[in-house]
């Protein structure tokens, strides 16, 4: 009888294994989760659309995460419904940053081919400037200076170009921010050695 009892459980645990545990990992949600990530990155997203994509790389990991704890439970207990759903999430999100980035390069780039107009001008003016600076003794040192400055933000200015040409926004744009604080520099420190000579060239 005690036999019999102990068949009679192990084969209802059997049939409960079979019809209620066992649950397999979403593979096939992962594989597209990390691909709709991957795609996003190769579009850009997380220099264009920071802000999206940072949120879809966060939900993938949380996803994976729930993944690998369900993975760690037993195997009866296991349920990757949440696991699922976070990852679907996160492939939803990847897709949003991915259109996210071709609209926010197109802003960069308006904003970076107005930068680039504006830089140049107020090089120009630098340059100008510099022909109206004091050329005393003491200061001819400091004007050859600003000179040579000068010329390293032109030509940083000239691979600008070039990044503009490659729709390479970002490395521009950091480019374009380097030029125009060392040009306000230059300017703010020739027009305070014009003034201390009232205007007049030496």
């Amino acid at each position: 009888m005690k036999f019999k009892a102990l068949v009679s459980v192990a084969a209802v645990a059997a049939s409960m294994g079979v019809f209620t545990g066992c649950a397999k990992a979403p593979t096939a949600d992962i594989d597209a989760a990390k691909k709709a990530i991957e795609t996003a990155k190769t579009a850009q997203a997380d220099q264009y659309a920071a802000a999206s994509y940072q949120s879809a790389d966060d939900t993938l990991k949380a996803a994976l995460a729930e993944v690998e704890k369900q993975n760690a439970a037993m195997a009866l207990s296991r349920n990757y419904t949440e696991a699922s759903r976070l990852l679907k999430v996160a492939a939803t999100l990847s897709a949003k940053s991915e259109a996210d980035a071709a609209s926010g390069k197109e802003a960069m780039k308006a904003e970076i081919e107005s930068s680039v107009t504006a830089t140049k001008s107020a090089l120009q003016a630098a340059k100008d400037l510099l022909k109206k600076a004091p050329k005393g003794k003491e200061g001819k040192e400091a004007l050859q200076a600003m000179e040579a400055e000068l010329s390293t933000v032109d030509a940083s200015l000239v691979q600008a170009d070039a990044d503009v040409a490659a729709a390479n926004y970002v490395a521009a744009k950091d480019k374009l921010t380097a030029a125009q604080g060392k040009i306000q520099q230059i300017t703010d420190e020739l027009n305070k050695a014009i003034e201390k000579t009232g205007g007049k060239k030496k």
